[in-house]
């Protein structure tokens, strides 16, 4: 399976934060989520394993109560019912791929 990037579907776009979702396939949903500079993703739960994935740039992700510092390459897997949330600290756009693991 393929899904060119024009056919993503916008699932989240506010004041320089977007979030595309690529697909829902094999029990994930996977989403392209983007942080311009300064911008911010308030904490919040959802009732799911979810697992981050750091494309590009770094950031503070907020993890149950914890500031952890994320860049290129680190992935952060969250239990369902945790807290989290994302700020980008950084002076270039942060890019993370979220899998929401859906059943």
């Amino acid at each position: 399976m393929i899904t060119p990037s024009e056919e993503y579907t916008v699932v989240l776009d506010n004041d320089g934060v977007t979030g595309k979702r690529i697909s829902t396939v094999h029990g994930c949903e996977y989403v392209k989520l983007e942080l311009a500079p300064g911008k911010e993703i308030p904490e919040h739960k959802l009732d799911m394993p979810v697992t981050f994935f750091v494309l590009h740039g770094s950031g503070t992700a907020l993890l149950e109560g914890k500031y952890i510092e994320a860049k290129t390459g680190d992935l952060l897997a969250v239990d369902p019912g945790a807290n989290r949330g994302w700020k980008n600290t950084s002076k270039e756009d942060l890019s993370v791929l979220v899998i929401k693991h859906v059943g």
